[in-house]
Formats: structure tokens, C-alpha cells, sequence
């Protein structure tokens, strides 16, 4: 990840007084014009992720190998780059209403506010179908097949066997993770699932 900072400093501070949810702008008339919940552009930090961790780094091999008596063996082999760790944290209305000098602009206009926003505490830029790019990706995905099949003629057609072996080794790379910051971060919610051995059979008649 490349991460051009220069005013990293000055954009801390504007942290804490941009957090609102899509009202009034911040108090601060001399802060540069970022989204709220993402107070940065490019005047500050441009998130740009290495190769390995960005679009275009999966990569799949598949091999057939013939064997005797009628065996065949088939493999495949992926690895897709980890998913992006973000860390957002939530703080009420009246922890944040001292230095917005104001409520939310989800707070009702008279009685007690209960309104949170989450304000996001690691960069990231696109997230798109064409674009990743983050700050921090989780652990990768690599997974391994395996495939062993048995041929059977018979006078009106063949039958074959085959015996499946998917995640060989067993990779549980996460699939979801817990972005709240708080004690329970990163915590995996969905992981790859398991080493599983399969049976099956097709018959061609």
C-alpha cells in the first residue's frame, strides 16, 4: 500500500470535527472539502494498494494427469487477495457534540438524541468490481482441489467414478470480518469453509 500523507497531521485534526452524517457542514470554515464520514481527498492521503493485494492478483492453475487402469487425476489451485480490513468506530451524539458544536443531524429537534455515526479510523479508496484498494488486507485466499476418477465400459456406455478432496490443505481464510473497532475487530465472521472429501458418479448411456 502506498499512502501519500504530507498533511496527515492537519487532517487529524479535522477528523474529529468533520464526523457528521450528511447535515450541516463542519464548523471549521477553513477545512478542506472531503466527505464527512471520510474527511480526506487528495490533498491529504491517496490510497493506492500494491499489485499483489489489488485487482488483478488472482491467479488460477488447472492440471490433468492420465494414469493406468483407467485413472485420471485433475487438480486446481487459486489464491485471490485477502479481504480489505476497515475499522470504524461509533460514538453518540454527545460524544461528539462538543466539537461539532452542534447535535447530529439525526437528532430530533426537542428531547434526548440517541443518534450515532461511525466514523471510519482506516483509509480506503474504490471497492468496486474494477478497482480494490485499501490500507490493510486480511490473509489470503489460497486454495487447493483434487480430483480422482475411475472409467468403467460396459457393452451400452461407461461409468465413472469420481472422488473429490476440495481446500486440501485446509486453508480457513476469512470471508466476513467484524469492522466495529472495539475489542471484538477483525474478528472473522465467515471463514472458507473446511477440507471436505466428496463421492459421486455419472453414468453415460
Amino acid at each position: 500500500m502506498m499512502c501519500d500523507c504530507r498533511s496527515i497531521g492537519r487532517l487529524a485534526r479535522y477528523i474529529v470535527i468533520a464526523v457528521e452524517d450528511g447535515g450541516a457542514a463542519p464548523r471549521r470554515a477553513d477545512a478542506p472539502q472531503a466527505n464527512a464520514n471520510y474527511p480526506r481527498n487528495e490533498q491529504f492521503c491517496r490510497v493506492t494498494s500494491s499489485w499483489w493485494n489489488g485487482i488483478g492478483s488472482q491467479a488460477k492453475i488447472q492440471a490433468v494427469y492420465p494414469l493406468p487402469w483407467g485413472l485420471q487425476v485433475s487438480g486446481t489451485f487459486k489464491t485471490l487477495p485477502g479481504i480489505i480490513q476497515t475499522a470504524n468506530l461509533v460514538r453518540t451524539n454527545a460524544q461528539v457534540v462538543a466539537s461539532l458544536g452542534r447535535n447530529l443531524s439525526s437528532c430530533p429537534a426537542e428531547g434526548e438524541c440517541s443518534a450515532t455515526v461511525t466514523v471510519p479510523l482506516l483509509p480506503s479508496g474504490e471497492t468496486t468490481s474494477a478497482t480494490v484498494s485499501g490500507a490493510l488486507f486480511d490473509q489470503r485466499l489460497n486454495q487447493t482441489d483434487l480430483r480422482l476418477t475411475k472409467s468403467i465400459r460396459y457393452s451400452r456406455g461407461r461409468i465413472q467414478g469420481m472422488l473429490d478432496l476440495y481446500n486440501v490443505f485446509n486453508n480457513r481464510a476469512p470471508q466476513t470480518i467484524n469492522s466495529a473497532y472495539g475489542p471484538a475487530w477483525l474478528t472473522p465472521t465467515t471463514l472458507l469453509g473446511g477440507r471436505l472429501l466428496k463421492f459421486g458418479a455419472q453414468i453415460d448411456f
